[in-house]
């Protein structure tokens, strides 16, 4: 009996023993999975993170090329990839639209350069013609007025304002285009002259345009010109009997001369001056014709 009791005592002593190293070692296997499983997860982590990157970078890109067209960069390209996958069908589908707004910005920088080129043309032919140009609109209000239109209907130092009636400028034109005359000549006073001025008419979707020149110029040239048909019409007329009245009175002079005795000088003197005025007559008509 008291040899059994000992036996009992190591007995459990050894059990407690092997029961505390179990114990001990399952919490040494447990931290060892604990970590081992922490690391497979932060492995794991680590490279979910970079094929999300390796995902993400090519909509990381084609947002910065995004921003870089907004900005006017329109000849950039994404040179990433162009597979049959969604992130190639979307970098074609980005480089077609970049190159299409590139191509219509192309289009619309030339189109609007013309338009300047046309619009300096226009000008300069506006400002360097001799007539009169002038816009209203269908209230009869002035639009546009080039510079010989102002220096004739309101002389260099007044300017011409937008808006101005045209009615206020010319009264005699704005008279006329509300009787929708197309052409007509009217005389309008400057500085005491009075110029005849030429107006055409013109109607467009918005309104007129009115043109005019100053034709007294002209119209005095035709007048000189007239006369000058004239004078030498009269002229014609006035030679045409000159050289014969010339001629007779030679030969009056020459077949009559020794028949006359007594006034002979009288006689000499009259028709030599009937001859030097017929001289000079000729020459006053040669001047006319």
């Amino acid at each position: 009996m008291l040899g059994a009791r000992p036996r009992r005592s190591w007995r459990r002593r050894s059990r407690s023993t092997l029961t505390t190293r179990a114990r001990a070692l399952q919490l040494r296997f447990n931290l060892a999975l604990y970590f081992v499983s922490l690391a497979l997860v932060g492995a794991a982590v680590w490279f979910a993170l970079r094929f999300a990157d390796r995902q993400v970078e090519p909509l990381t890109d084609l947002v910065a090329a995004a921003r870089k067209v907004g900005a006017g960069n329109f000849s950039l390209r994404v040179s990433g990839r162009t597979g049959a996958d969604e992130i190639g069908l979307l970098n074609r589908a980005f480089n077609r639209m970049t190159a299409q707004i590139e191509a219509q910005t192309s289009d619309l920088v030339s189109a609007n350069r013309q338009l300047d080129q046309r619009r300096v043309f226009m000008e300069t032919l506006l400002e360097s013609t001799s007539a009169g140009i002038i816009s209203v609109d269908p209230e009869g209000r002035i639009k546009l007025m080039n510079s010989t239109a102002q220096e004739v209907l309101l002389g260099e130092t007044q300017n011409v304002v937008a808006g101005m009636p045209l009615e206020d400028v010319a009264p005699q034109i704005s008279a006329m285009d509300k009787a929708r005359l197309t052409s007509g000549v009217i005389n309008h006073s400057k500085d005491g002259d009075l110029l005849t001025l030429a107006v055409k008419i013109a109607e467009t979707g918005d309104g007129h345009v009115i043109t005019f020149e100053d034709i007294t110029r002209q119209l005095l040239d035709q007048r000189q010109a007239a006369w000058s048909d004239v004078a030498r019409r009269i002229a014609h007329e006035i030679k045409n009997p000159l050289t014969p009245i010339q001629l007779a009175t030679e030969r009056l002079k020459r077949r009559y001369r020794k028949q006359i005795d007594a006034d002979g000088e009288l006689f000499d003197d009259l028709t030599n001056t009937i001859i030097r005025q017929v001289g000079d007559l000729r020459k006053m008509v040669d001047e006319f014709s």
